[in-house]
């Protein structure tokens, strides 16, 4: 997975400087990132990347219903579980497929995107609107594959990661890296508790509620 720091933004941040013979060496503080970088996802419910190709993709597909009806000039609604949501086609790996009666149908590379086409999609709601079709209610009629996630990192993300990691490194055992007295009132226990309250304020922000429905057939 992407981290949303680097060793550096936590070097820059203690000033301390992490290598391969440091306590704690570079890689445990990489090592931290990458675990620290995956809890924000847990808890927001979503990712970040700096490209659409390095957000995570769903790792199945995602089988929704024919439950709505079609409302003129949008088409029929699918709510995905995941946003902001990409669609990747090609090689990205990406699906749009609609069930036709004997087998599913290709329209992510298929047919035709846009308000005027065959589909298209709210990519920041995560809403998939299909159009131009004889709609009847089915279940299963519709299965997606899909990236997810915000582009590029923002830079609060970036800094909450840079807060909890400094953080973990200074509540651990080792006692090697210490901050430079003089640059501010905060004690230790003060500093630590300021950036973990800064830290949930940051990911909090950016939390995705999602909407568990029951499944009609």
């Amino acid at each position: 997975m992407v981290g949303y720091c680097s060793v550096d933004d936590v070097s820059d941040f203690l000033s301390f400087s992490f290598s391969s013979s440091s306590k704690p060496s570079s890689t445990h503080i990489q090592n931290l990132i990458n675990r620290v970088s995956a809890e924000i996802n847990r808890i927001t419910g979503t990712a970040f990347a700096d490209t659409p190709i390095d957000l995570p993709q769903i790792p199945d597909y995602e089988y929704h219903n024919i439950e709505f009806a079609y409302y003129w000039l949008t088409g029929v609604p699918i709510y995905l579980y995941r946003r902001p949501i990409v669609f990747l086609s090609g090689d990205g790996g990406d699906a749009i497929e609609v069930y036709n009666g004997s087998d599913y149908e290709d329209w992510l590379n298929n047919r035709t995107e846009g308000r005027n086409g065959d589909w298209w999609v709210n990519y920041q709601l995560g809403i998939l609107f299909l159009r131009n079709f004889v709609w009847l209610r089915r279940p299963f009629a519709v299965r997606v594959l899909y990236h997810y996630g915000i582009v590029p990192i923002p830079e609060d993300i970036k800094q909450a990661c840079i807060y909890k990691v400094a953080s973990l490194v200074l509540s651990g055992e080792d006692r090697s890296v210490l901050l430079p007295e003089g640059t501010s009132n905060l004690q230790y226990k003060d500093k630590l508790e300021h950036w973990i309250e800064e830290y949930e304020k940051i990911v909090e922000r950016y939390r995705e509620f999602r909407v568990i429905g029951v499944t009609k057939f």
